[in-house]
């Protein structure tokens, strides 16, 4: 209704000056927790689990880390977050992951992975089970302790359903997005 009224008020004032351009006049809205920087101890804390994860790679051979510090993320994976946030992040990178075994690849099974995830519940990090997705060329999954959200999104070729002579190719990429969250953990992001 108020806008309707601003829009009235404008008209009348465009008819009674013979014409021109409408300007609509807004209220100011609050800033939303997501646009307002998160405090810096809040943000330490996200950005020293990016340089955890990146560590866990550390020793795992041909694997390229790219850890960025603060990034936007307009559109958060799986709707982690309602609105965009200032992440830190950990971009893990194989190009051999999923070779054939007779090529370059490692004597490994697969694509290299970080102990960092696999290991999460015993450092306290719980997964949101109602923020997972797995898919033909990759699966993503969220994690929270205490106020700190990361989402894990794992990428890979998964071929083509409709060519049975496409080759795949043999890269592998995990994505660590990690930021202060505006909620604590409540039981249905667990349950």
């Amino acid at each position: 209704m108020a806008t309707l009224a601003i829009l009235i008020a404008a008209c009348d004032r465009r008819s009674a000056s013979g014409g021109g351009a409408v300007a609509i006049e807004r209220k100011p809205t609050a800033p939303t927790p997501a646009r307002t920087a998160p405090s810096d101890t809040l943000a330490v804390l996200a950005r020293a689990t990016c340089q955890d994860v990146a560590g866990s790679w550390r020793n795992v051979a041909k694997v390229n880390v790219r850890v960025v510090r603060d990034t936007l993320l307009n559109d958060v994976p799986l709707m982690a977050d309602s609105e965009p946030v200032i992440a830190c992040q950990v971009v893990a990178e194989d190009s051999t992951a999923l070779a054939a075994k007779d090529s370059v690849r490692l004597q490994r099974d697969g694509p290299a992975k970080s102990t960092y995830w696999p290991h999460a519940q015993r450092t306290g990090w719980l997964p949101l089970v109602h923020l997972v997705a797995d898919g033909p060329d990759g699966s993503v999954m969220a994690y929270q302790r205490g106020v700190v959200r990361c989402v894990v999104d794992e990428a890979w070729d998964g071929g083509d359903d409709a060519d049975s002579t496409y080759v795949p190719s043999p890269w592998y990429r995990q994505t660590t997005s990690c930021w202060p969250h505006s909620k604590p953990l409540s039981a249905h992001d667990t349950a």
